[in-house]
């Protein structure tokens, strides 16, 4: 419903503001930019950023440098799926992706639709000549 959209919303400008912190007003152009460049939902984009920023700045990174990797991968996120619908939703990707990077491959490696997934598993091993 709409208000359970709008409530939605607000929870995201909510978060994004909490893990920007001083840099909210830089993540938010760049979120709107790259809504605006995607033709993507602004605050769609904003919640996929801010769950990576939540997730970067707790492993110890600086939260300028967050940002910048949340808008990043966010932005990978929807060229995966653009280019390789076959992957599945963005937010799938978000997922997966986040999940990686924490050192949980698996998530990875059991979304076989992935293309790392898929040729990991059929290669074969090979002898190293030195």
């Amino acid at each position: 419903s709409f208000v359970e959209a709008a409530s939605r919303a607000e929870e995201t400008r909510s978060k994004f503001t909490a893990v920007f912190k001083e840099q909210t007003d830089a993540a938010n152009e760049m979120a709107q930019a790259m809504a605006d460049q995607l033709g993507r939902n602004a605050t769609e984009v904003q919640g996929f950023m801010a769950r990576l920023q939540d997730t970067f700045v707790p492993m110890g990174i600086a939260r300028d440098q967050a940002m910048e990797m949340s808008g990043a991968i966010t932005s990978l996120a929807y060229d995966l799926t653009s280019f390789n619908p076959e992957l599945g939703s963005s937010e799938e990707a978000i997922e997966a992706l986040t999940s990686a990077m924490i050192g949980n491959h698996e998530t990875v490696k059991r979304t076989r639709r992935w293309p790392a997934s898929r040729s990991s598993s059929s290669r074969r091993p090979t002898r190293r000549v030195i």
